[in-house]
Order: structure tokens, then C-alpha cells, then sequence
């Protein structure tokens, strides 16, 4: 085995050991969100999944384009964010809590950062559910509807049972309106419109053939689609208030667990179907096969 090979396989390797990191500790807090353990590891599910995230996408990148990627991505989602609480557009007017730390106004810097630690992610299985002969919106178009198929599944949770968030004009999913999921589409379109302008002259992804490299966003998209169910299995046997309706908790875990299944499963079936078919091609990918 060259030198070169050497090295790829201990890089890719640490990506795997990342996303095992944070899929075991996201899973832990998921099913048992008050054990000591889970509490200990915590810290570590964030660093994990940024470290994982950082790694992949300065392989399909360099460093200097996942640093555009990680910058864009921050800045449009701090912008906007910042805009709709101000103003009710994209995603109509809510507050966030103080549950994540620091704010840059009064948007925590956690969830700015969000946008690119699950739009990376969505933006490469968009890369392997359209493939190479998409049209130039295909992609960006693609991946804004899959991370906001993750947002459908999280933010009912985040404005009801953990009250990360509310808004002023309760309605729709369990308290969360319509605008919300526009203002992700929005967002995040925006974001990918953006990447699409310099990605593909910066693209260094492996080749097609490369399925363990590829694998890893669907492992990713997985294992968070799989936390879900075990929250629901946790759930506290209690209620909580969106707006005058009186929820169940539990009822809200398992919307979001049927939302796991049918919305973020069809990604990962799609995207899974891609990377072991036998003609498989990787968007922006111009190497022979």
C-alpha cells in the first residue's frame, strides 16, 4: 500500500471515528437525556459532530472552501434568523431561549452554526440522490427540502418540549407555524445557492467508487433520524402548553419519530439505492469511471 493510501485510509478513518463519537453520545443523551453518563458525554456530542462535519467537507473541499462553506452558510443563517425576529420574514417572529449559550444578537451562535453542521450533510446526499446530470438548480433546490425535512422533525420538539424556541403566532405542528418551515426552505436555499456558485471548482470529493467516503453523510443522516424513536421512548408521561392546546409530550416525540421515518428515510433510502447502484455517479464529479 503507497504512502498516499496510507494516509487516506487513517483520514477517512478519523471521520468515522468522529461520526461513531457523536452518533453514540447523541444516541445516549437521546434515550437517557437525564443519566449521569449522558450529562458527562454531552459536551462531546457537539465537538464530535463539528469535528466529523469540518473533516468531510475539507476532503470534498480543502480547507479553504469548507471554511467558505462553514462561513457562508453562518452568515446567511445569522442574517436571516436575526431579520425574522426582527420582523416575522422568512420564518415569522419568535425568540430563541438562553438553553444554547452565547448570542450574536439575538440569535445563539450554536444555531447559526447549525445550518452548516446539517446543510453540509443534506448538500452531499443532494450530490448523491440527483447525480451528475442534474441541472444547475437541481442541487441546491434538492438539499434545501432535505435539511428542512430535518427541520420538520426537530423544531416541534425545540419550541414544545424542550422550549429552545417560540413563537408569537402558534399554529401548525405542534405549535410551529407554516413560516418556519418556508423560512428554513428559504434559508437554506439561499445558503445552497451560494455553495453552488464556487463549490464545483472547488470540488476534491473522491471518486464514485469511493463508497466508504460517501457513505459517511448517509451514516450521519441515519444516526440522527434513529434519535428520534428513542426520544419517544423516553418521553416523560407528561403535557406541555402551545398556545391554548395542551400537548402531550409524548404524542410530540412521536410525531417527530413518524417524521423520521417517512421524511429523512426517503432521503437515506434514495441516497443509499445511489450509492450501491451499479451506475452510480457523483454530481460535479469529472472524472472518467
Amino acid at each position: 500500500m503507497s504512502a498516499a493510501a496510507s494516509r487516506w485510509r487513517i483520514v477517512l478513518g478519523i471521520a468515522w471515528l468522529l461520526l461513531a463519537l457523536w452518533g453514540a453520545t447523541a444516541l445516549l443523551g437521546a434515550a437517557a437525556p437525564t443519566s449521569t453518563v449522558a450529562k458527562v458525554l454531552g459536551p462531546f456530542t457537539g465537538v464530535a459532530l463539528l469535528g466529523f462535519v469540518a473533516l468531510h467537507s475539507t476532503i470534498a473541499y480543502g480547507w479553504r472552501g469548507a471554511a467558505l462553506l462553514a462561513f457562508s452558510a453562518f452568515a446567511i443563517a445569522l442574517a436571516l434568523e436575526s431579520l425574522s425576529i426582527a420582523t416575522g420574514l422568512p420564518f415569522g417572529f419568535f425568540e430563541h431561549g438562553d438553553e444554547f449559550g452565547a448570542k450574536i444578537g439575538a440569535v445563539p451562535v450554536v444555531v447559526a452554526l447549525g445550518y452548516f453542521l446539517y446543510g453540509y450533510p443534506a448538500w452531499m446526499l443532494a450530490r448523491l440522490v440527483v447525480g451528475r446530470n442534474a441541472s444547475v438548480g437541481a442541487i441546491p433546490l434538492i438539499a434545501a427540502f432535505i435539511v428542512t425535512g430535518f427541520d420538520l422533525t426537530h423544531d416541534p420538539i425545540g419550541a414544545t418540549a424542550r422550549g429552545f424556541w417560540q413563537f408569537r403566532d402558534v399554529s401548525g405542528i405542534s405549535g410551529v407555524p407554516l413560516s418556519n418551515f418556508i423560512g428554513w426552505l428559504v434559508t437554506s436555499g439561499t445558503i445552497f445557492l451560494v455553495w453552488n456558485s464556487f463549490a464545483g471548482r472547488l470540488d476534491r470529493a473522491p471518486a464514485q467508487t469511493d463508497r466508504a467516503f460517501w457513505a459517511l453523510p448517509i451514516a450521519m443522516w441515519l444516526l440522527t433520524a434513529l434519535q428520534y424513536p428513542l426520544m419517544w421512548a423516553a418521553a416523560p408521561d407528561s403535557t406541555v402548553a402551545a398556545g391554548d392546546a395542551i400537548l402531550a409530550i409524548g404524542d410530540i416525540y412521536e410525531t417527530a419519530t413518524i417524521n423520521a421515518l417517512l421524511v429523512m428515510g426517503l432521503v437515506i433510502v434514495l441516497a443509499t439505492s445511489r450509492l450501491l447502484g451499479a451506475r452510480w455517479e457523483i454530481t460535479n464529479d469529472t472524472r472518467s469511471t
